[in-house]
């Protein structure tokens, strides 16, 4: 067998090179093997001559334009092994054609047992090649190494004098970036490639159907593809049109929380003109680049962004299926009306910088736990503002329920972090909603609480509830049943910067009778072990959540609950209504 193989390789390159009635005069090397035998591969390209596989054997094309090749292999009687490469082109040159320039072919048609690839790489001369093959996992073979002129056409065919045909061509899966070209032609996969240019594109393509990759978006395309066989003959070129799309991408800044929650979309589409959203929640589309959305009810949203370039006429988009999911919030323990008090999620909060230049607005972060107020529990909100001549504001607000007739306090952990803190304020209200959009906090609110320096105050940093810091701090009286604001907010003016953490915010409701609380966790013993939360006694509905609000496990327990296995940090237990955070270490 090795000799029948040996025999038809040296046939095949032996063969004069002669062309025909050759239509262009495009120069190129091409050569190709039919059922070449593959040897046991050892010490980087030796081969055993005496150990040919049986019944495995290797097509393959080579072609080379300048100093780029295209190759093409083909395995029968094994399949495609390996996870990044499975078939390599080598190119040998040098003295006693020991130095070798290896070219993996990494592109697989699916279905078959084909590999595609390309090299740059230089060229030696004089040139032999071979291909590695691997046929089972990290078992290689290679075939022999024959002679390749990259000038001439090592395969002619004697006596093949016609010319190729194309009968059809045609672009399809068209995107921002590459495109399948499916061509009919004469010959095809036996003795024909096509040689495509045009848009700046010079590609060899072998199969009846093409991906041709790293095309720029948004651009029409007109390429021309002459079929050209083996033997140097080349057929009449046919042309083929086709526009890419926008390349459409983008991404959310918060995937996962409760309602109202506020998600800011960041649009990388690439050649793209003008937008459309469609958030998923029936709320009417949106036409700016990166738009700011609040997702008001529970459930999961699909997102899609269409992408359109009125200049080439070509328009595309991107699904990106339950893409936002907007949780149920936790119930709150009785009397509590804030939700994210803990501070370490800012899902719960709207966030708006009042009347501050854009540009000054202060940096904040939510579930921080390097600065954390000594009367904290976990990570809180802290945010660090750079000084100015104008207000540098920071608000946090929600939506809260009141009962006629009902006395609200409220409180939290405040800690200052600044040297030599100047000019600032921080109050608390009950009233309307801030405008938005940088209008300061204007009427229609009651302030409950107030804690300010004018001047410079140099003592010792403040660390401690807000109620016992404040310098104004009253209750309020909801005069009506209704929805209104909690408002929050600090700054300061013509001062110094500031680095404030707040934590553990609350507003209670302080006319709830005494038989209303949230004792029920008293009845409970709750602990925490081999990464998992453990409840005793408890005969009820057990949920549980992350600190996000993303449900991870609700049960019917009767008796002793256990948790699956948790990651550390903060979740929210929810019993029958009633919520307790707790802490896995």
């Amino acid at each position: 067998m090795k000799k029948q193989i040996l025999k038809k390789l040296l046939v095949l390159l032996c063969l004069p090179i002669i062309s025909f009635n050759v239509m262009a005069t495009l120069t190129h090397g091409s050569i190709k093997g039919t059922a070449v035998g593959l040897y046991d591969q050892y010490n980087e390209g030796t081969i055993n001559l005496a150990s040919v596989r049986a019944g495995k054997t290797c097509d393959f094309k080579v072609v080379t334009i300048g100093n780029k090749s295209w190759g093409l292999t083909n395995l029968t009687g094994t399949t495609i092994q390996g996870n990044g490469w499975s078939s390599q082109l080598r190119y040998w040159g040098g003295a006693g054609f020991t130095a070798k320039t290896e070219n993996w072919l990494q592109a697989r048609i699916p279905s078959t047992n084909y590999t595609l690839g390309t090299t740059t790489a230089t060229i030696p001369l004089p040139l032999q090649l071979s291909f590695l093959q691997e046929i089972s996992s990290n078992e290689f073979t290679e075939t022999q190494r024959v002679d390749y002129d990259v000038t001439a056409k090592n395969s002619a065919v004697m006596g093949d004098v016609a010319a190729p045909v194309i009968s059809s061509c045609t672009a399809t899966n068209v995107t921002g970036t590459s495109a399948t070209l499916n061509i009919t032609g004469s010959d095809n996969l036996s003795d024909l490639f096509y040689y495509v240019t045009g848009n700046g594109i010079t590609e060899v393509l072998f199969l009846s159907a093409n991906t041709i990759s790293g095309l720029t978006p948004s651009t029409a395309y007109n390429l021309t593809v002459t079929p050209i066989d083996f033997s140097g003959n080349e057929g009449t070129p046919t042309n083929v049109q086709f526009k890419t799309t926008p390349q459409v991408a983008f991404t959310a800044d918060n995937l996962v929380g409760f309602p109202v929650m506020t998600v800011t979309f960041t649009n990388t589409t690439t050649n793209a003109e003008s937008y459309e959203w469609n958030f998923g929640d029936g709320s009417p589309i949106s036409t700016a680049t990166n738009p700011v959305h609040a997702y008001q009810n529970p459930g999961t949203y699909t997102v899609t962004l269409t992408a359109t370039n009125t200049t080439v006429g070509v328009t595309s988009s991107l699904v990106k299926t339950n893409y936002i999911t907007v949780n149920e919030k936790p119930t709150l323990p009785v009397g509590e009306l804030l939700y994210g008090g803990n501070m370490e999620n800012a899902n719960f909060w709207l966030v708006d910088y009042l009347n501050t230049a854009s540009g000054s607005y202060p940096a904040s972060t939510w579930n921080n736990t390097a600065n954390v107020p000594a009367a904290g529990a976990g990570g809180c909100l802290y945010v660090n503002s750079a000084g100015g001549s104008n207000a540098i504001q920071y608000a946090i607000y929600q939506k809260v329920s009141l009962i006629a007739g009902h006395v609200y306090e409220f409180n939290g952990a405040f800690k200052d972090f600044t040297t030599n803190l100047s000019n600032f304020w921080c109050e608390v209200f009950i009233g309307s909603q801030p405008a938005g959009g940088g209008a300061d906090y204007g009427g229609g609110q009651t302030q409950i609480a107030k804690f300010d320096i004018w001047g410079t105050y140099t003592g010792n940093r403040i660390d401690g509830t807000f109620k016992l810091n404040a310098n104004n701090f009253t209750t309020y009286t909801a005069s009506a049943t209704e929805d209104k604001y909690f408002v929050a907010k600090m700054g300061t003016w013509w001062g110094s910067g500031y680095q404030i953490a707040m934590d553990n915010l609350s507003l209670k409701d302080l006319s709830l009778t005494t038989s209303v609380t949230d004792s029920k966790f008293d009845n409970y013993t709750i602990s925490t072990s081999n990464n998992m939360i453990h409840i005793e006694n408890v005969q009820a509905i057990v949920s549980l959540f992350d600190i996000s609000g993303r449900k991870i496990q609700s049960v019917n327990s009767n008796g002793t609950y256990s948790s699956k296995k948790l990651n550390a940090g903060l979740y929210i237990v929810s019993i029958d209504g009633v919520s307790i955070k707790v802490s896995l270490k």
